[in-house]
């Protein structure tokens, strides 16, 4: 399996996966592991400054030593001709958790040239984790862009709030989403399920899910 983005849903991916017995990854993401994240990732503070790639990498060898990373890309994975070639010809599955548009069109472009054969699974949170979405594109007859606008904004949202959903960081430019791991749980037993029911009964079909939280 392919994980691109390992953030608060793809980290918390690995250990539902690795346990479900998956035991072979790539794993793909640019940027370090900031403070801020440690209450809904899978990582420590000790691993705060270090990329997130190469921490999910040191904390499966740690933990789980029977699970072989085939590669940790700690730059933008479109951008390195080595994490390409590797998901697209050592991966059966790619999960793609930037919730990045760039990264996301980059997938796109990839299943639109036939370069990248296997199944993607999309996913991502709305504002404040109040619902995640998990999209299968098995078949290929559904674009997932299709579910954007031009700027990568989700056309229909599950929820909506008049309030900014955003709040500053003490970074220089820094924004900070608030919510936390309890919300984020339910989405990462689905987004599990669902990989697991493709690898398990081999779906043919793209399918469309979401979890939605309660209004409270």
């Amino acid at each position: 399996i392919g994980i691109i983005g390992l953030g608060s849903v793809g980290s918390s991916l690995l250990p539902l996966l690795i346990k479900a017995g998956f035991s072979r990854f790539v794993l793909c993401d640019g940027d370090p592991l900031e403070a801020a994240n440690v209450g809904r990732h899978l990582l420590g503070m000790n691993y705060v400054g270090v990329n997130k790639a190469e921490a999910c990498k040191h904390h499966i060898e740690r933990n789980y030593p029977w699970v072989e990373v085939l590669h940790a890309g700690n730059r933008e994975w479109f951008e390195d001709d080595k994490t390409i070639d590797l998901l697209t010809t050592e991966c059966d599955l790619i999960v793609s958790a930037t919730a990045e548009w760039a990264s996301d069109k980059a997938i796109q472009e990839l299943i639109e040239s036939e370069r990248l054969m296997c199944c993607v699974v999309f996913c991502f949170t709305e504002a404040h984790a109040v619902a995640t979405h998990c999209y299968i594109n098995n078949a290929g007859s559904f674009s997932y862009g299709s579910l954007f606008d031009k700027t990568g904004e989700l056309l229909e949202s599950c929820a909506k709030f008049e309030h900014r959903t955003t709040k500053p960081t003490h970074f220089c430019g820094g924004i900070f989403q608030p919510y936390g791991g309890i919300e984020l749980s339910f989405g990462h037993s689905m987004i599990a399920e669902a990989v697991t029911e493709f690898a398990c009964e081999g779906i043919q079909t793209d399918s469309y899910r979401v979890w939605v939280g309660s209004r409270k």
